[in-house]
């Protein structure tokens, strides 16, 4: 299956994208536009998937 690599990473809460931090950037500048990150979409599932791995592997070891 093919990944999808997104322009614009948007989530339900701007701490998963740095929406703060990129709102800041593109009032100074929007050249280049910081909310056009495709790898920051890449680094949030990578990361959210290995914490949900790590979650299973220790409810599994501890018998839930």
């Amino acid at each position: 299956m093919k990944k999808l690599k997104p322009d614009i990473f948007l989530a339900s809460h701007g701490s998963f994208f740095d929406l703060l931090g990129k709102a800041d950037k593109i009032r100074v500048t929007r050249d280049p536009n910081p909310f056009i990150d495709p790898e920051s979409y890449q680094t949030f599932v990578a990361d959210t998937e290995k914490a949900f791995k790590e979650k299973l592997a220790k409810e599994k070891a501890a018998g839930k």
